[in-house]
């Protein structure tokens, strides 16, 4: 409740999903603060799903969940709209996740924040928060576990929770593919988020899907 009450995070209610599309599709409206926490929801039932193959901790858990609620929080103006325009006007290569990771970094260091949370937490705050910002960014496919987050190879599932560089499917596009399409065509089952999730498995740290689920990722897609 903290987190989503700070000025960075409540100013996502401002911003638009979808940019400048209410524009053709007038019930576009929903915002990233909605999205965001629509993540937070997902991570959780992916991370529990996780945790019957991998032994994690509530540390774990609850930095995912965290991880997935900040994800989007470095979003300007009209959204990907504004990415685009600060690339080719002001600076090139800049990107939301770079501006999220900044903004993150300073919530979690603030300190009525690190004390207000911080006793949530068995291990090192300060290990805690590195790992919280690069489950935001994930993980390349040959990427190794970095040390400093405290987690080994075993863990590199969570990695793929809310930014999956290896399938592509993760808490992030499973929620704003359905709230998008709820939005704007009212669809209110684009795909079934249940089935793809109770489908996760995990084999060899990495975060995988049993093929009998191929049918509805195939319609994820």
């Amino acid at each position: 409740a903290l987190l989503t009450s700070t000025r960075a995070f409540q100013r996502l209610d401002h911003i638009r999903q979808l940019g400048g599309c209410s524009v053709v599709y007038p019930s576009a409206t929903h915002t990233r603060r909605e999205h965001s926490l629509g993540v937070c929801y997902v991570a959780g039932l992916i991370a529990r799903r996780l945790s019957l193959f991998v032994n994690l901790t509530d540390d774990d858990i609850l930095c995912v969940q965290i991880a997935a609620l900040l994800h989007d929080i470095g979003h300007g103006p009209f959204s990907h709209l504004f990415e685009s325009f600060v690339n080719d006007n002001i600076c090139s290569g800049w990107c939301h996740e770079k501006m999220g990771i900044q903004i993150v970094e300073y919530l979690l260091n603030s300190e009525h924040i690190r004390e207000s949370i911080g006793h949530h937490f068995q291990g090192d705050y300060a290990t805690q928060c590195i790992f919280i910002k690069r489950l935001i960014l994930g993980l390349h496919k040959i990427e190794d576990v970095p040390s400093e987050t405290g987690r080994n190879a075993t863990k590199r599932c969570l990695f793929s929770v809310v930014h999956c560089n290896d399938s592509g499917i993760d808490a992030d596009r499973l929620d704003y593919l359905q709230r998008d399409n709820a939005a704007v065509f009212g669809a209110s089952n684009a795909f079934d988020l249940k089935r793809i999730v109770s489908s996760m498995v995990v084999v060899n740290g990495r975060l995988v899907f049993d093929e009998r689920a191929s049918n509805q990722i195939f319609e994820l897609f």
